[in-house]
């Protein structure tokens, strides 16, 4: 597809977006690329599991920015409390023609005024696929239209033969400007043509303007005056692939204007614009009817399309937007009827602008986000395409000779010839950047109100999906792609286009599979060493009947004999097992050293739950490089040691509730000894039905389902099973309690599967050491470099845990400068490090000056004018607000104080411990003034006050500085009082 970005650099910039004279770029663009246009993003994937955002937001400099990456993990099941955008590729619709706006007589004046340069880089902004918005569909009127200077048409006045037609007036400004959008374009573009009026002698008003109709005795002529169009503009250079019939049919304007009648615009069609057409050889070209508002398409396409005779002609129905003229909400569903109503038409949206130009407007938001709801809602309905009206427009909205002034994406002022790009631009820019021709709508939908959405599967394999976030809080969503996810969040009143490369597989694909029609022994082994204090002994190939293979499952079974056997079994350590009245059977898999982590499901249900010592396990245990003490001769597995890993998926305890087990790791710790419970759980469920019990791997994490439905979690245990694992099922009796009833495990199949595609990035730490110091030309952070991170990210706010921007990108060393902030505003900034397309959490906060406070004054712990070391928290003392805490030893934090009036001061301090702590030294301008230990407060957020010395302090500006000389201590705020 051709899509590039510049390169990465690390400029500062500002909190608003600024009205400009090109696009402002994503932030860390390099300044290079203005003398180009805004550079389209790189679609280039970074891996099968990638999913990269572009983000354009509201009251941030967020313009199409590429925003970090989505790192794609198996699906999991959303609860009901989920926002999720739900994709399912398979699930496909119409195929996009393409989307686009119109050159009419006023874009191609304002254009013809600009100098060669500002052309350029407005042409590339619009119509370039590699660096513009890569506009695709293309109108423009058969001769005038308001959006002209004056009314004219191609004959002279009166001419019915249209000996005199001649497209002269266009060819001066119009076919340049159209020409050079095709070159842009990279040598195409469907375009469309439309007549606002026939000439005046043709109709029954004598006018071109105020409406008035066709006049019968020239309907054959205006039916030809189309095709000598067609002709002329092919000729010119501009190939049209349609037209529509009339715009805005019903419409009575102070501009061209003309009306037909439902039944009139079909007669029209049927009887003279169709056989016209293709009488001159240009039957192929579309035809589009109705090309006026949503509110009555229905009704023009069920008298149009109804006819066969007419409609054999009628490629599509356009429609405009206009419909909310009357106070009313946008009728969406109007055209979905159409649609379904009619499966073979084609639905286009041929015009929308904002009317009412006011220049104050140029970057109010609501203008924009009324395309992308349009758009998103348009286009769920079926429509093939997207027309915006007028590309380019001066900075009076015109010109338009009866002062009928609009809104364009990009004005471009008179006096100047700077352009200004509205956020509209960018809002389509998001759709037409990459959503292109070809691409095929695919399911997809929202599970709450407060986003919107719709994807699109372009030719080349790429998945599209644009969300919308019209509402004034950020929204985090799970993103489903089939069967993958990802966490996202969405700033306030924002779009975003996600990018997906769907061509790198991604998914579970399962490389075992055992359903138990039989017992393969390809597969499985009888395993009979004796572990732990199980009371009864395996036996092999169904001995005692203790292994069943019947209708389709396997139920392994405890037996109970009638007298003592003699049991070869010998535990782990070599130990022989006493005689035992009690048989039992497990099975394990053979020797299967490529099941390493991915995920193990077993379906199965138990018998008789419930009773004293019962004791079946659905577990995995580690084999590779771990030489186990006993081996039975005919076992290809060892039996390892619990130190290898031991990791239980479902183990129900015959002396805990009937329907309850437990699921969990054993944590290694050497020497055949392991924790056993820390990290095990006790899950409720119905265990006389059949389940599906399994664990994964999920990054560094272990994860325990249920039906799919995560139960328990052993964060970072994942790591900690490097061996290749092998499953075990099996029924233990683990007391010499009597043995009551049939106890029987039966399961109905075992699944190995894989994630195929992308592994997940290492989630990279959050970058650590932040600090930040004030100089006269900005405010410089620093942190540590953190492992594994290819880039960093910095956001700012205007306090703590505040609402973010992102002031820059992509930074690839660990420092930024950042411009110097106003005197009376205190910015905190975070960091983040970024691999691959995964983002750490945040750093710690730092902030800048505030203005020097008086003394006497409390001062609180967000009020410091530095920090190296220690975090902000949300504090839980009387009052709220923030604490500092996590000290480290050498840790400081830095206060600006300003003494009024000379004397003695009495520092006291409001902090908490939960056992005490060395505490901190004071410093007040580098010398120490103070040495406090804080003691215990009875716990981190149980808060005292401290008395420390008193210091003499002369008028003027201070700094007074914590040292940190102890840890495990919390600081909410600090006051000096006379």
């Amino acid at each position: 597809m051709g899509y590039r970005i510049a390169a990465i650099a690390t400029s500062t910039t500002t909190p608003n977006a600024p009205q400009s004279s090109m696009p402002p770029l994503a932030p860390g663009i390099a300044a290079l690329a203005l003398t180009l246009a805004p550079a389209a993003p790189n679609l280039q994937s970074q891996s099968g599991g990638c999913v990269e955002v572009f983000t354009t937001a509201m009251d941030s400099d967020l313009r199409m920015a590429p925003d970090g990456g989505l790192q794609l993990l198996p699906a999991q099941q959303p609860t009901e409390t989920d926002v999720a955008i739900v994709v399912a590729t398979e699930r496909r619709f119409q195929t996009l023609l393409g989307i686009g706006g119109a050159i009419t007589d006023a874009s191609a004046e304002v254009y013809s005024r600009l100098d060669a340069p500002t052309q350029r880089r407005l042409m590339e902004s619009l119509f370039s696929v590699e660096a513009g918005n890569g506009y695709s569909l293309l109108r423009t009127p058969i001769h005038s239209c308001d959006f002209s200077s004056a009314s004219y048409t191609y004959i002279e006045e009166g001419d019915g033969d249209l000996s005199t037609f001649d497209i002269a007036p266009d060819r001066e400004r119009r076919i340049p400007m159209i020409r050079e959008a095709i070159r842009v374009a990279g040598g195409s573009l469907t375009t469309f043509a439309s007549p606002w009026s026939a000439p005046a002698f043709m109709k029954d008003n004598g006018n071109m303007l105020q409406g008035g109709k066709l006049l019968p005795r020239y309907r054959s002529a205006w039916a030809d005056y189309f095709t000598r169009f067609i002709k002329a503009y092919e000729e010119a250079g501009v190939p049209i692939f349609g037209i529509t019939v009339q715009n805005e049919p019903l419409a009575r304007q102070t501009w061209e204007s003309m009306i037909y009648t439902a039944e009139e615009e079909r007669d029209f069609l049927r009887d003279y614009l169709g056989p016209a057409m293709e009488a001159a050889g240009y039957g192929d070209r579309k035809i589009v009817v109705w090309d006026h508002n949503r509110d009555l398409v229905t009704q023009r396409a069920h008298t149009i399309l109804a006819d066969p005779e007419a409609a054999k002609y009628a490629w599509g129905v356009g429609f405009h937007w206009y419909e909310t003229w009357t106070g009313g909400e946008p009728m969406f569903g109007n055209v979905e009827e159409v649609g379904e109503s009619y499966p073979g038409v084609n639905l286009l949206l041929t015009e929308a602008t904002v009317e009412g130009f006011d220049p104050e407007g140029y970057q109010h938001w609501p203008n924009a986000e009324r395309y992308g709801h349009a758009i998103v809602n348009d286009l769920n309905a079926g429509a093939v395409g997207w027309i915006d009206w007028n590309v380019l427009l001066d900075d009076s909205g015109g010109p338009n000779h009866v002062g009928n002034y609009c809104f364009a994406p990009v004005h471009a002022v008179q006096d100047t010839g700077e352009l200004i790009y509205t956020p509209t631009y960018y809002y389509l820019g998001h759709f037409s950047r990459f959503i292109r021709p070809g691409a095929r709508r695919v399911s997809a939908v929202s599970t709450r109100s407060s986003l919107q959405t719709t994807s699109f599967m372009n030719e080349d394999g790429r998945l599209a999906t644009v969300v919308l976030n019209l509402s004034d809080e950020p929204v985090r969503y799970r993103l489903y792609l089939d069967a993958s996810e990802a966490a996202a969040t969405i700033p306030a009143r924002a779009i975003q286009t996600l990018v997906h490369d769907t061509r790198q597989a991604t998914g579970w694909v399962t490389d075992f599979f055992d359903d138990f029609d039989e017992f393969n022994p390809d597969h499985w082994q009888d395993q009979m060493i004796w572990v732990n204090n199980e009371k009864q002994c395996y036996v092999p190939d169904n001995q005692y009947g203790t292994r069943e293979v019947s209708d389709g499952s396997i139920k392994l079974k405890v037996v109970r004999l009638d007298a003592p056997c003699e049991c070869d079994n010998l535990s782990k350590t070599g130990e022989k097992h006493p005689d035992t009245r009690y048989v039992a059977g497990r099975i394990c898999s053979k020797n299967r050293k490529e099941f390493v982590k991915g995920r193990w499901t077993a379906r199965l249900r138990t018998w008789g739950n419930g009773e004293n010592s019962m004791f079946p396990a659905w577990w995995l245990l580690g084999a590779q490089n771990n030489e186990a003490p006993v081996q039975e001769a005919d076992e290809t597995v060892p039996w390892p040691l619990t130190g290898s890993g031991e990791i239980d998926i479902f183990e129900h305890h015959g002396d805990g509730p009937a329907d309850h087990f437990t699921t969990g790791a054993i944590k290694n710790l050497g020497n055949d000894e392991g924790d056993w419970w820390t990290l095990r759980t006790g899950i409720e469920a119905t265990l006389d039905e059949f389940h599906e019990y399994s664990v994964e791997w999920a990054g560094s994490d272990l994860v325990y389902r249920v039906d799919g439905r995560e139960v328990h979690r052993n964060p970072g245990q994942g790591d900690a099973y490097p061996e290749a694992m092998f499953a075990i099922l099996n029924y233990a009796k683990i007391t010499d309690s009597p043995m009551e009833g049939e106890w029987v495990m039966e399961v109905d199949w075992v699944r190995h599967e894989s994630w195929e595609g992308a592994l997940p990035f290492p989630d990279p730490k959050a970058p650590t050491d932040l600090a930040v110091q004030v100089k006269p030309e900005g405010v410089h952070l620093t942190w540590q470099p953190t492992d594994g991170a290819v880039a960093y990210n910095v956001y700012r706010a205007e306090r703590a845990n505040g609402a973010e921007s992102r002031v820059v990108s992509g930074l690839v060393t660990p420092a930024y400068m950042d411009g110097a902030p106003p005197e009376d505003r205190a910015y905190h900034y975070t960091v983040t490090a970024v691999a691959g397309c995964v983002e750490s959490g945040r750093s710690g906060v730092a902030h800048t000056p505030l203005p020097a406070a008086a003394v006497p004054a409390r001062l609180e712990a967000e009020d410091f004018t530095a920090m190296e070391g220690a975090q902000l928290e949300t504090c839980g003392d009387d009052g709220g607000g923030f604490n500092l805490g996590y000290f480290d030893p050498e840790d400081t934090v830095t206060f600006k104080i300003n003494v009024t009036t000379p004397g003695d001061y009495r520092f006291t301090y409001r902090l908490a411990s939960k056992s005490g702590s060395e505490g901190f030294a004071v410093l007040v301008d580098g010398e120490q003034v103070d040495r406090l230990k804080v003691p215990a407060t009875g716990d981190w957020q149980v808060y005292g006050t401290l008395n420390g010395s008193t210091t003499g302090l002369t008028a003027g500006e201070h700094l007074v500085t914590f040292k940190a000389l102890g840890n495990e201590w919390n600081f909410n705020w600090f006051e000096l009082t006379r």
